[in-house]
């Protein structure tokens, strides 16, 4: 992991387990989530727009005013895969998705309104969204006012030939395109480039407003599907950021993803969902991989996490899926994706499209069928998306946290969200000075006391001196000892 200049404590700072500048005897692995077995969101009857697919490439958000929740999703028929666009950049094709907006009152039960400003087959009475018919492609929506304007409430990036344009809203239903549907972003051959990681597309998979970095120039990020193009067709993460959300700028390489000059599908990512909580960007990404049956492309998801947004740590592992392929027989063990990730309440959500076994995403209609392809949900309960144990054949080891310096003189606790059959015998905490890597004088586990609330929590009797950089260290020495986050709080 990439390591930044010790961010200044003010009163309390949260750590994953990855977050470590050293360990020793420790494995962190991923957990996951609590899945439903069946997708959340009904596929359209016979007929209707969205018959064959409900794929969240799109957004949910919670909205305060409406105290619903709401989904911008995109759809299709039984309409062929492509159509011809005379105004589409690149070969002149477009996806045929139609976008959508559903509404939730729990986000597991939704219900499909009729808006009436699209007509399908000489009906108005759907849930299609009127955006620009030249870009029918996925909806990505944050809620952000701009200095009391209702009209910009709502922000939608649409992708769009391979890269994207903005809209704005008041409501969330109707839009209005910014520079009458101007193309914001694209990859390098329609900036006049003749090669790089994002020659082909910048097709956007994430749009989030930045409140960590507190740079002006990236106040808004899109991540990208960043797809070098032929001969080889890499895909990995790009970032395009703005200080406005009108004007873009490029990040000069991929934030996540294979090197230049790798061949091959096996771990190109091929798409992100990414929200801002607790101090880190997570990313839920969906990697390229060999369905085990077939061999045929069929992604699942995986984390990664970043204090800053462009350097990730990514567990990769297969056997570490935060979704796995769904059960033999089952609607999406033919590969899912995510599509989005947003914490709600103490929890992490996470929506995800999969299909069955008998397509795969990257083939032609004509050799594979039209996929089907539904919509499901999966949930972590208080910040257990990782877990530090003991590594077999282990008894005792240790991690090193992120350093820290405080502001002021001060008391500082250690709160662990973790397991052990022993308190204290099996887990304990000291703090270590950044410099010298030694205890602080006062800080040992010796000198710690330990409070079973709301987890285990570590005090010791004395303050350290402001400007102190600090090192926590929690000391693995039982094998029941688990770690899923830590809360370093000063007072």
């Amino acid at each position: 992991m990439m390591l930044s200049m010790p961010d200044t404590l003010t009163k309390r700072r949260f750590y994953f387990p990855s977050s470590s500048i050293y360990s020793s005897g420790i494995q962190v692995k991923v957990m996951r989530g609590d899945i439903l077995p069946d997708p959340i969101i009904p596929l359209g009857d016979a007929g209707e727009w969205d018959e064959k697919r409900v794929q969240l490439f799109g957004s949910v958000l919670f909205d305060e005013h409406k105290q619903k929740f709401r989904m911008w999703y995109v759809g299709r028929g039984d309409e062929p895969e492509f159509v011809e666009c005379s105004e589409a950049p690149g070969d002149g094709r477009v996806f045929s998705y139609r976008p959508g907006y559903a509404e939730s009152e729990d986000g597991l039960h939704w219900e499909k309104p009729n808006l009436n400003e699209v007509e399908w087959r000489g009906s108005n009475r759907n849930n299609i969204l009127n955006l620009p018919p030249a870009a029918p492609g996925a909806p990505f929506v944050i809620e952000d006012s701009e200095s009391g304007d209702d009209s910009h409430r709502y922000k939608m990036i649409l992708t769009h030939g391979g890269g994207g344009m903005l809209l704005f809203s008041d409501d969330g239903i109707r839009w209005q395109a910014y520079k009458n549907g101007k193309v914001l972003f694209t990859g390098g051959r329609h900036r006049g480039e003749e090669s790089g990681f994002d020659f082909y597309s910048h097709e956007p998979y994430v749009f989030l407003k930045d409140e960590l970095t507190q740079d002006p120039d990236k106040r808004y990020r899109i991540y990208t599907q960043a797809s070098s193009g032929p001969p080889h067709w890499i895909r990995r993460t790009g970032l395009i950021s703005s200080p406005d959300a009108r004007n873009w700028t490029v990040h000069p390489r991929p934030v996540m993803g294979p090197p230049d000059g790798a061949t091959g599908i096996s771990g190109q990512i091929h798409g992100t969902a990414m929200t801002l909580y607790r101090g880190y960007y997570v990313a839920f990404i969906h990697y390229c991989l060999p369905q085990p049956k077939t061999g045929l492309f069929a992604p699942r998801v995986h984390l990664g996490l970043s204090r800053d947004g462009e350097n990730f740590n990514v567990f990769e592992d297969a056997d570490d899926a935060l979704i796995p392929l769904g059960p033999e027989g089952g609607w999406s063990e033919g590969g899912l994706v995510s599509g989005c990730v947003l914490p709600v309440r103490d929890e992490v959500w996470c929506y995800f499209s999969g299909l069955p076994i008998e397509n795969c995403w990257a083939g032609s209609e004509e050799k594979y069928g039209r996929p089907t392809i539904n919509t499901g949900f999966a949930r972590w309960e208080n910040d257990r998306l990782l877990a530090a144990s003991l590594k077999p054949g282990f008894s005792k080891g240790y991690l090193l946290l992120e350093p820290f310096t405080l502001d002021s003189d001060s008391v500082v606790n250690v709160l662990i969200d973790g397991e052990c059959d022993n308190p204290k015998q099996d887990m304990n905490v000291a703090l270590l000075d950044a410099e010298t890597r030694r205890i602080i004088p006062g800080f040992s586990c010796e000198q710690a006391t330990l409070e079973m609330k709301d987890g285990l929590q570590f005090k010791w009797s004395t303050s350290i001196r402001a400007q102190t950089t600090v090192i926590p260290c929690i000391y693995f020495c039982g094998k029941t000892a688990r770690v899923y986050s830590t809360e370093v709080r000063a007072s």
